[in-house]
């Protein structure tokens, strides 16, 4: 998936941008597209908060204004009496970080308490994550009007995020907001925004990897040349064929992720009618036929071990390795495999897992080497000969 902050000044948080720390892996934003207009957003947006804490707070028990309460007003309970008001008949208290002030942060990101822990959803007056109506009962009413001001301007600002630095299909000043890439579980994109608490920055995830284009392949072991490839192996035949899979980099810093999950499929099939010769899958479940790893790999990982047999040395397992891929550089997968003379395709696939919503996928495949530009792209030729 993608992480998203944006400053109202246009700055950066080094904190968040530490792609190699233990937080990080954001891609940096802007609010407004000058500091100055930022800055106005930012007073416009604390003035109106300001009016909403006063008008609650003048209902409020003195107890239920400190927020380690988790002092709450659930959505399914207001009323709306006049025109000019809404009003709750209690809040309620809950313990739940996101609701109260939260003490950990969602991201390993060490500056400070950061607000990132956040709920997923609406939390409803029935949920068991809300402890229940205060004690004493504590009604609040709110001006309607001092209500949808705060509202509008948490929006206005959210619409005012912009690229902050050009990108490939994006200029400089470009929208960039939530709404521009939801992500598999839009809902879910909306309730992750955040802000630090001194409101510098609002941040947010999307919860969707996108890695398509990024996988590509090649096979040694030396640099074959030609069209279509051709690749001598010993005469006889006796190396071993290495296939190279390579993915990065990503788009977005947290697509790379050390925690989060990859998947492959390499497959190897006769170029003359499309026999499989031999089926490399290490994590997931594309397909009916059992992966070899027993789960996806971690893209931080290096892992290697053996994959299916070859045509050639029958008695002996092809074997693999993954290096692996930040979100700084490429990571590679090598499979290593016995094969006789003949003229095969190379197919790779490659599957991302989202770090924390783990079905959310992204895929991308690769039928072609960098160096061919012959019509048959996935093709290469394996000959007696002593290699280059």
């Amino acid at each position: 998936m993608a992480r998203f902050y944006a400053k109202f000044d246009g700055g950066s948080v080094s904190a968040l941008d530490n792609v190699n720390g233990a937080g990080g892996y954001f891609t940096q934003r802007r609010i407004a597209a000058t500091s100055a207009s930022g800055a106005l957003l930012r007073d416009g947006l604390i003035a109106s908060r300001s009016a909403v804490s006063a008008d609650v707070y003048d209902d409020l028990d003195s107890v239920n204004r400190n927020g380690n309460n988790g002092t709450y007003f659930p959505p399914d309970t207001p009323t709306f009496p006049t025109a000019t008001l809404v009003s709750w008949s209690t809040a309620y208290s809950s313990s739940v970080d996101g609701i109260k002030t939260p003490t950990t942060n969602t991201y390993g990101v060490a500056d400070s308490l950061n607000y990132s822990k956040r709920v997923t959803g609406s939390v409803v007056s029935t949920q068991p994550t809300l402890v229940g109506p205060t004690d004493p009962r504590d009604p609040v009413q709110l001006n309607y009007n001092v209500y949808t001001s705060a509202s509008s301007a948490v929006r206005t600002t959210i619409l005012s995020i912009v690229t902050g630095s050009s990108e490939v299909g994006l200029g400089r000043g470009s929208v960039s907001t939530p709404y521009g890439r939801l992500g598999q579980n839009e809902s879910r994109t909306l309730y992750s925004i955040w802000h630090n608490p001194t409101l510098d920055y609002f941040a947010w995830d999307d919860f969707t990897p996108d890695i398509s284009g990024i996988l590509t392949q090649s096979i040694g072991p030396s640099a074959p040349t030609g069209c279509p490839l051709v690749i001598n192996l010993g005469n006889p035949v006796s190396i071993d064929l290495e296939v190279y899979v390579d993915i990065g980099p990503y788009k977005y810093p947290n697509d790379g992720n050390f925690s989060a999950g990859i998947d492959f499929t390499v497959l190897i099939t006769t170029a003359s009618n499309g026999t499989d010769i031999a089926r490399l899958q290490l994590g997931g479940s594309q397909d009916a036929t059992p992966y070899l790893h027993g789960g996806p790999l971690l893209i931080g990982d290096y892992t290697t071990g053996n994959g299916p047999l070859g045509n050639r040395n029958t008695a002996v397992s092809s074997s693999w390795s993954w290096n692996l891929a930040g979100p700084n550089y490429n990571g590679q997968l090598k499979w290593t495999i016995s094969l006789t003379e003949g003229v095969y395709n190379l197919q790779s696939f490659s599957t991302v897992h989202d770090q924390i919503i783990t079905s959310h996928v992204s895929s991308t495949t690769c039928t072609n080497f960098p160096s061919d530009a012959c019509s048959n792209s996935s093709q290469f030729t394996i000959q007696a000969g002593e290699p280059s």
